[in-house]
């Protein structure tokens, strides 16, 4: 298994379903895990994870800066035509022949490759090094990077400028030949949901056979607010990593148009929670509104989600599927997002989700959960039930395992 991210039962989206697919893959297999990080930060995996393991290797790639110096305007596109990010951001030859020969000494017969940037690091050792040729090749693009970028452009247009958004589209090109290449290239493409696997037919023409979906999925809480106490207030909670474009875009937009109209109308007192680490001063400034608080990184959103009342996911571009509101479901809260944030599960409108896509319509869904205990009721256990049934490790893993 080789992934860009340390497997981390507590961490981010990325980190999670790294972890779950390192679960599922060691109650069949023996697992050679190679993680190959773009710094040295948090590259510690636990000893829990650890022990699913036969052996772990890890290579931190010093983050690649520019080849000529930003002497003139126009200088980043030049030099990401002449070395691409993704060229900048590879192992060095040292470090791509400590994993070769990991890789041949494993003699291992399959590789998982976590996310499509771990795709193209193999294909590169393939390409200079003696790999043997007999893998069978499995890659987890989780999400479609390049129609992410497409739709963070129609986005944020006005926002980023010519030069930004001439770079992101070059990204977009890039990305969409590494995607084409690995459904020619590998064995079993996994994606995390059916609407994404459509995106792929649709977009590529490839061979929907090879192409699986695996959802993402969380634990099932021993205790969840079933029996919440009421506080006579209402908290609004949002989670999710703030360096992350689509996360920090949502808690301002919701924070500055939305929370306001909600404050104004609503017959309770409401307070609002932004958790999440790496949040810039625009973000940390939130928390000077009254009754927002920013927390900045936390040890775990547990406490948070028993003590929040609605959860929200205001998510207006980006790809994949969220795992925050997978988690908040299995809490039993009931959540409001928008259709591109809830976008990839299976969840009905006003069955186990709210959805809304304006601010003016979030904002009165809002109203009507605080003012309506027993639709706030409803959606709790209708969402824990389908987290249960559909999204946990067991339910996922027999999916995995039989793809390889």
């Amino acid at each position: 298994m080789i992934s860009p991210a340390v497997p981390n039962e507590n961490g981010w989206g990325i980190e999670r379903r790294a972890a779950n697919e390192l679960k599922a893959l060691s109650k069949k297999f023996d697992v050679y895990l190679i993680i190959i990080k773009l710094h040295d930060k948090g590259t510690r995996i636990s000893d829990h994870l650890k022990s699913l393991c036969n052996d772990v290797l890890h290579i931190s790639v010093k983050v690649g800066g520019s080849l000529i110096k930003p002497w003139f305007k126009g200088f980043s596109l030049i030099n990401e035509i002449i070395q691409p990010i993704h060229r900048r951001n590879m192992p060095d030859i040292i470090q791509m022949d400590v994993i070769n020969d990991f890789l041949n000494r494993s003699l291992a017969t399959k590789v998982f490759c976590f996310r499509l940037r771990s795709a193209v690091v193999f294909r590169e050792l393939e390409r200079k090094c003696k790999l043997r040729d007999s893998w069978k090749k499995i890659v987890d693009i989780d999400d479609i990077e390049s129609i992410a970028i497409k739709r963070e452009l129609e986005h944020i247009s006005n926002e980023g400028g010519f030069e930004y958004n001439l770079i992101q589209r070059i990204r977009a090109l890039r990305l969409s030949f590494f995607e084409s290449m690995l459904l020619k290239k590998f064995d079993t493409v996994f994606c995390c949901s059916t609407l994404d696997k459509k995106k792929l037919i649709d977009k590529y023409g490839c061979d929907e056979v090879k192409i699986r979906v695996l959802p993402n999925c969380v634990p099932i809480p021993s205790l969840y607010n079933e029996n919440k106490q009421e506080y006579g207030g209402i908290n609004i909670l949002f989670v999710g990593a703030m360096q992350y474009l689509p996360n920090k875009d949502a808690v301002i937009w919701f924070t500055e148009e939305i929370y306001p109209k909600i404050i104004a109308r609503a017959t309770k007192s409401v307070t609002l929670t932004l958790v999440g680490f790496d949040p810039d001063k625009r973000v940390r400034n939130l928390g000077l509104i009254p009754g927002v608080t920013v927390t900045g990184s936390v040890e775990s959103v547990e406490p948070y989600l028993h003590k929040c009342d609605i959860f929200v996911a205001p998510i207006r571009f980006g790809g994949g599927t969220r795992i925050k509101i997978l988690e908040a479901m299995s809490y039993g809260v009931p959540v409001i997002a928008t259709s591109m944030g809830a976008e990839g599960i299976a969840a009905e409108n006003n069955r186990e989700i709210v959805l809304a896509d304006d601010a003016q319509s979030i904002s009165e869904a809002c109203l009507k959960l605080i003012s309506d205990k027993t639709q706030r009721e409803g959606l709790s256990v209708n969402g824990q039930a389908l987290v249960t049934n559909n999204y946990t490790l067991k339910a996922v893993s027999k999916i995995f395992q039989e793809s390889f």
